[in-house]
């Protein structure tokens, strides 16, 4: 099939969406009347799903409400956030607590702050998680909860909220169940409150964005390659000292180069992928090398290049970002 990318998204069609942000909405109202909450929040439709700083409510993605238009994103970009009901409402609680936090001042509180980290610390371009952390939930996965303590707010929030979620608290870290007994007092705290916000405001609604189909795509994908590219030179100046000037040295990237071929099967061996794949990513590490200009002794690079080029390769095949981003 043949679709219009030079189509404007505010000109696409979209379907039953009044109908379904009111069940969405009824089903998370229902989960917060379970805990003695009565929240208002207002949804609305926008090109991806975010919740804007000091509105108390948020926006789902277009494509969610178009069946082609879900076929067209998964095509372009290897997935798509929110293929069913189910994902839909865990996403809508991560935002949820966002959109709660925003309309009770939440931030400003002062045990959220000290459980949670501070909100005025500033959101990272990138950041490289620590996967085996009990300090934090994983209820969206790809840690979100790490990137910053906001995230780490709404990713404890959407866990309590969920009706599917147990708190076998004794299996949790102390910091987990740390984190879970404040979420639990702090809504307590706003049962009997009046919200410091309640304004409809929307942003960046897509009735009115003019940006066609194919820009937002391409778009997207400089935005995802450049995440991608950061999150590697992060890794590869972290894991090497730069020592220029020195008769020893060499540069990461020509020892990479020299053994390109050996390296690539190595990696299709241990991850059990195609050649062509750990060749590509290769590829890709190697010209972020060059741009870096690292140098270092050939014996560090001997004993530190085979890890980081398999860590990084594991990153790369995330979410099919060699395939759809690079």
């Amino acid at each position: 099939m043949k679709w219009d990318y030079q189509r404007p998204l505010k000109d696409w069609p979209l379907y039953n969406v009044e109908e379904r942000l009111q069940k969405y909405k009824a089903q998370l109202k229902s989960e917060l009347r379970d805990h003695g909450l009565s929240v208002d929040f207002h949804l609305w439709v926008s090109d991806e799903w975010f919740c804007p700083d000091g509105v108390p409510g948020f926006a789902l993605p277009f494509y969610l409400f178009n069946p082609d238009l879900m076929k067209i994103h998964r095509m372009e970009t290897g997935r798509v956030e929110g293929r069913t009901d189910r994902e839909i409402l865990k996403l809508m609680r991560h935002e949820l607590g966002h959109a709660i936090d925003n309309a009770y001042g939440l931030r400003k509180d002062k045990e959220r702050q000290d459980v949670f980290g501070p909100s005025s610390r500033d959101y990272p371009e990138h950041y490289a998680p620590r996967a085996y952390s009990k300090s934090f939930i994983r209820y969206l996965g790809d840690h979100y909860a790490q990137s910053h303590p906001d995230e780490d707010f709404a990713e404890t929030f959407a866990y309590w909220l969920d009706p599917e979620k147990m708190w076998h608290l004794k299996s949790f870290s102390k910091n987990l169940q740390k984190k879970l007994h404040c979420m639990n007092r702090m809504m307590r705290k706003i049962r009997n409150q009046q919200p410091k916000l309640t304004n409809q405001f929307v942003v960046e609604p897509i009735a009115k964005n003019s940006e066609t189909l194919g820009e937002y795509y391409a778009r997207f994908k400089r935005e995802r390659a450049l995440i991608c590219y950061k999150r590697i030179d992060r890794n590869l100046t972290r894991a090497f000292s730069f020592s220029s000037g020195q008769a020893s040295t060499v540069t990461l990237a020509q020892f990479l180069k020299s053994r390109k071929k050996q390296m690539a099967r190595d990696v299709a061996k241990t991850e059990g992928v195609y050649k062509y794949e750990a060749e590509l990513a290769l590829k890709k590490i190697i010209e972020r090398a060059e741009g870096l200009g690292i140098e270092g002794a050939e014996e560090e690079f001997q004993s530190k290049a085979p890890t980081l080029v398999r860590q990084n390769f594991r990153y790369l095949k995330e979410k099919d970002q060699l395939r759809f981003y690079l």
